[in-house]
């Protein structure tokens, strides 16, 4: 028999100690420090995973701190069900962060080819990787007492995190479209260590100002199900898919995901590339049964200048709110794609200086 978790307790739980952190008194040290860490380590999964694991030890201190799933281990337990159930919906809530987005942070390697924290093998940064792991065998050693105030003091971390981002604006009033391309091109440098994350949020910002549903998916999503890393929708109906790429996109990929979008029965499919090998599509190379046959009509944007100033064209408000709802929405997308402050900030910087020209 697993651990039983009373989820409405649980709710409980995480208010109490949302409610300690904001009074930021009494916190332990350490957990605070633990907090810091593991909210600065590349894969943002876990501070999920933490903030979801200390919330179980905090209802039942019976909770095996490197469960992940429920097995015939007496004490495991569900760390996604716990955060899809409560966590998640309680970020939103409460206002803290837990460095990603998704309705279910924990649906992605390793976490879900585990039953257990202990047991990861591949993972991309090992150093991180040891990090938490002592961590979470930390909390393992916790009296339910003792879990609910290291819940509280990494909370305090969460929460600090979240008001940092929130205060990130941009001042975009009399941005020109010359200068709102300056600023995207420097931006989406190809140097940028985040590019792709960049790339799509661009890509969703210009969709928003033709578009008013749009939706990006989150990089690398495990659950995707239809073509496209951003789609519009209208009607409820899926009304266009765009293919974001920052690398050389060959003629035959582009046709494939035409016919993809059209057996899926999205009537629009855009790809946008932006990379300096990539060599432009000859149209007539693109071999796709759903653009031959009509049911399917396919745009491409080889560079950002291309992809904004059809952007520009296609918004039907006046210039000079097109330029500055650009250069908010593009903040909003980057939030969403859970980037880090420093690259918020460095939007805001990219639009500062143009401005100041």
């Amino acid at each position: 028999m697993s651990v039983k978790l009373d989820y409405d307790h649980a709710r409980t739980v995480l208010a109490s100690a949302v409610a300690v952190a904001r009074g930021g008194k009494g916190l332990p040290v350490e957990w605070r420090g633990h907090g810091t860490t593991v909210f600065g380590l590349e894969s943002k999964t876990y501070a999920a995973a933490l903030v979801t694991l200390l919330l179980a030890k905090s209802v039942n201190a019976e909770v095996d701190t490197m469960a992940i799933k429920i097995t015939d281990d007496g004490r495991s337990y569900s760390l996604r069900g716990l955060g899809h159930s409560v966590v998640v919906p309680g970020a939103v809530t409460h206002g803290f962060t837990l460095r990603v987005t998704g309705r279910e942070p924990l649906n992605n390697q390793p976490w879900f080819r585990y039953n257990r924290i202990d047991e990861f093998e591949r993972v991309k940064h090992r150093s991180d990787y040891e990090y938490f792991l002592g961590v979470a065998r930390r909390a393992n050693s916790l009296s339910e007492e003792e879990a609910r105030g290291a819940l509280a003091a990494v909370l305090y971390v969460a929460l600090d995190h979240a008001a940092r981002i929130r205060a990130v604006a941009v001042k975009a009033d009399g941005l020109t479209t010359r200068d709102a391309r300056i600023a995207a091109e420097d931006f989406l440098r190809a140097d940028a260590a985040d590019r792709p994350q960049r790339l799509q949020a661009f890509a969703a910002a210009c969709l928003d100002l033709g578009h008013t549903e749009v939706l990006s998916r989150r990089i690398n999503d495990p659950s995707r199900d239809v073509p496209g890393d951003v789609r519009a929708i209208a009607d409820d109906s899926l009304i266009l898919s765009m293919e974001v790429r920052g690398k050389a996109v060959p003629a035959t990929e582009l046709g494939a995901f035409a016919d993809a979008c059209g057996s899926a029965g999205i009537g629009r499919a855009m790809l946008f590339v932006d990379f300096p090998a990539h060599r432009r599509i000859v149209r007539e190379e693109v071999e796709s049964h759903a653009v031959r046959a009509g049911v399917v009509h396919l745009s491409v944007f080889e560079s950002v200048g291309e992809l904004l100033d059809a952007a520009v064209a296609w918004t039907d408000v006046p210039l000079a709110t097109a330029t500055e709802r650009f250069a908010t929405r593009m903040l909003y997308r980057l939030r969403e794609i859970e980037v880090s402050k420093s690259t918020l900030d460095e939007w805001v910087r990219a639009v500062t200086v143009v401005r100041a020209r």
